[in-house]
């Protein structure tokens, strides 16, 4: 094979096309991280009322609601920016010819994978449910 005549990137995709996607994403997770500041914030103010607020006051159980869904999409828009920042990396990592860092479930037996499901779903709070829609009580492997 001649210097001329280079093998085609992984995936026929050249790593460094993705380059300009990655600084837009991370554009992206900069505004993110200061909404959630913004989010901080709001959470801690509700705090400090809770805090201060006298016993059966009703105001602290709205304040308190309101607490737990700020946090909530707190933790969800985090939990998402860490995810797809993975999943970003790990692509521009493939695409420079690095290798796949999925896991290789092709090596896995049928009992196995039954398993990784039942303890995903688990550990999600699910569960399966038959056509009756009883619950499936299956061990993971």
């Amino acid at each position: 094979m001649s210097a001329s005549h280079a093998p085609p990137p992984p995936a026929g995709y050249e790593p460094g096309k993705l380059d300009g996607s990655i600084r837009k994403y991370l554009a992206v997770c900069e505004r993110t991280i200061r909404h959630a500041e913004s989010l901080g914030t709001q959470v801690s103010a509700y705090l400090k009322r809770l805090a201060g607020a006298p016993a059966g006051n009703d105001g602290a159980m709205a304040d308190a609601n309101q607490a737990t869904i700020l946090l909530e999409r707190l933790t969800k828009a985090g939990l998402n920016m860490v995810k797809a920042t993975d999943e970003l990396t790990r692509l521009r990592s493939f695409l420079a010819g690095g290798p796949d860092s999925r896991p290789d479930l092709t090596i896995r037996g049928e009992i196995e994978l039954r398993g990784i499901i039942l303890a995903a779903v688990r550990d999600m709070g699910w569960s399966i449910m038959d056509a009756k829609g009883k619950p499936i009580e299956i061990e993971a492997a």
